[in-house]
C-alpha cells in the first residue's frame, strides 16, 4: 500500500475512534449529571445547620430557630428554603430548660427531588443566657471599673447640659464652671418581677460656681458656689457586664438632699417607687 494513502488510512481510523470517544464521554457526562441533579437520591440532615438565637435573660429569655443551609444544587436549596422549625417550649426560657425542635418542609418538594430526610427531630439544652445578679456582692470590682469610665464619659458628654439647665441658683445667662463631682452611693436596683430590668445607680453630690444675684431689686452678681444632687442609672445589668451608651442616663433629683440612707431610699422612691429591692453595693 502506498505509504501515503496508509498514513491517511491511519488518521481517518484514530480521528474516527477520537469522535467516538468524545461522544461516549459527552454521553457518559450527560447521564451522571441527569443521576446526580434529577434521579439520584439526597440524604438531608434538616436540623444540622439551624442557627438558634436566644434573646433575654435566664428566666424571661425566647428562642428563634432558622435554617442558614446552603447549596450550590438549585434543586436541593429550592427544598432547603422550605424548611422551618416549630419549637417547644420557646418562651420563659431558663439555662437547663430541654428544647424540642422540630423540622418542618416541602413534602412534595421532597418527592420531587428523591430527598431522604434525617433527623426531623432534635433536643438540646438551653445554655449561656444571661443570668440576674443574686445580690449586690456580684457587682464586682472590675465591673465597677467599668461603670465608673461611663459614668465619667456621661459627665463630659452633658457637663455642659448640666451647668445650663440643673444649677438653677445661677444668674440666667451667666458664666458657670464645674469645680467637682463626688459620688456618695453605688445601689443595686433588683427588679421585683421580670418584666423590669436590674438597674445600678450613681448618686452624686455635683458643686458648681457661677454668678448669683444677691440683691433684689437690682442687678448685684456675686460669684458663689451652688450644689445638686444627681442620679446616674446604668439599665439592662445582668451577668454579661456589658454596657451601652443608650443604657447609661442622668437626671437631677429634685427637692431631696441625699444625706443619709434615709434619704436615699426617699429620692430612689420618688423615682422607682416600689418595683426594685435597694441593695447598696458603695
Amino acid at each position: 500500500m502506498d505509504p501515503i494513502k496508509y498514513t491517511a488510512h491511519k488518521l481517518l481510523e484514530k480521528n474516527k475512534l477520537l469522535f467516538l470517544f468524545c461522544i461516549l464521554f459527552i454521553m457518559t457526562s450527560l447521564f451522571l449529571t441527569c443521576y446526580v441533579f434529577f434521579f439520584r437520591t439526597i440524604t438531608i440532615d434538616v436540623t444540622k445547620h439551624m442557627d438558634i438565637v436566644y434573646s433575654g435573660e435566664s428566666g424571661d429569655a425566647t428562642v428563634t430557630v432558622s435554617n442558614n443551609a446552603y447549596n450550590l444544587n438549585q434543586r436541593t436549596q429550592e427544598f432547603l428554603d422550605s424548611i422551618t422549625y416549630q419549637v417547644s417550649p420557646k418562651s420563659k426560657l431558663t439555662n437547663g430548660t430541654k428544647i424540642k425542635i422540630v423540622a418542618n418542609y416541602d413534602q412534595s418538594l421532597m418527592n420531587k427531588y428523591h430527598i431522604q430526610v434525617i433527623n426531623e427531630t432534635k433536643e438540646i439544652i438551653v445554655e449561656g443566657l444571661e443570668e440576674r445578679f443574686q445580690d449586690a456582692t456580684a457587682i464586682d470590682t472590675e465591673f465597677q471599673k467599668t461603670l465608673d469610665v461611663y459614668a465619667r464619659r456621661y459627665f463630659e458628654k452633658n457637663q455642659e447640659g448640666i451647668l445650663k439647665h440643673d444649677f438653677t441658683d445661677f444668674y440666667s445667662g451667666s458664666h458657670r464652671e464645674m469645680v467637682k463631682n463626688e459620688r456618695l452611693y453605688r445601689v443595686f436596683l433588683k427588679a421585683d418581677t421580670h418584666d423590669n430590668k436590674d438597674k445600678i445607680v450613681d448618686i452624686y453630690k455635683l458643686t458648681a460656681k457661677g454668678m448669683v444675684n444677691t440683691a433684689t431689686t437690682k442687678e448685684e452678681l456675686t460669684e458663689q458656689e451652688a450644689d445638686l444632687y444627681y442620679m446616674i442609672t446604668f439599665d439592662n445589668i445582668n451577668s454579661s457586664r456589658k454596657l451601652k451608651e443608650e443604657n447609661v442616663f442622668g437626671e437631677k433629683i429634685l427637692g431631696i438632699e441625699v444625706t443619709d440612707q434615709e434619704s436615699l431610699t426617699q429620692a430612689l422612691h420618688q423615682k422607682y417607687l416600689l418595683s426594685y429591692q435597694f441593695l447598696i453595693v458603695q
